[in-house]
């Protein structure tokens, strides 16, 4: 299965790369871009697509990364909150005096 989905992935990403390839090859005319009465240098339209890609890629990798280290202080403080829950629980027992301890024992099995 493992296989099949890499296959399935190359012969993806392969079809993208050709179908960028065209795209370059067929948008080669050089034009420069206006905003707000600034005129940008004159390069193809190729070039353009692959900054607002590389762009796009980039702030995409800031969003990922912002929440990743949101997570990762989530699940430390999970981690930190269950260790300290372990070590009252092992605390806890050990306080328990030993008859409570046979009695619950005895009490579960006759349960059971």
């Amino acid at each position: 299965m493992t296989l099949l989905k890499r296959c399935l992935a190359g012969l993806l990403l392969a079809m993208v790369f050709v179908l960028a390839f065209l795209a370059a090859v067929d948008n080669s005319d050089p034009v420069a871009l206006k905003f707000l009465g600034y005129a940008s240098p004159r390069w193809s339209v190729s070039w353009w697509i692959l900054c607002a890609f590389l762009a796009g890629a980039f702030c995409a990798f800031l969003a990922g990364l912002a929440a990743n280290a949101r997570l990762r202080l989530k699940a430390r403080n999970a981690s930190r909150l269950a260790a300290a829950r372990a070590r009252e629980l092992a605390q806890l027992r050990a306080d328990m005096p030993p008859a409570a301890t046979s009695n619950a024992s005895a009490k579960n099995q006759l349960d059971a």
